[in-house]
């Protein structure tokens, strides 16, 4: 039931991006210690920076 479910380390180590891999670094670590607004600003500017900068 759970086997869809990633551990967050994974998230890092799956990531090919250098500059995306460091904002998924950094938002794994606010999750760590609780921050949880950090964490998606985070997760989001991953996302956005990985978005705009993907090769054709």
């Amino acid at each position: 039931m759970y086997e869809a479910f990633i551990d967050l380390d994974e998230l890092i180590v799956r990531c090919r991006d250098k500059q995306a891999k460091k904002f998924i670094q950094e938002a794994v670590a606010c999750y760590k210690v609780g921050a949880y607004r950090s964490c998606i600003v985070a997760i989001w500017n991953a996302v956005v920076f990985d978005f705009l900068h993907k090769e054709n």
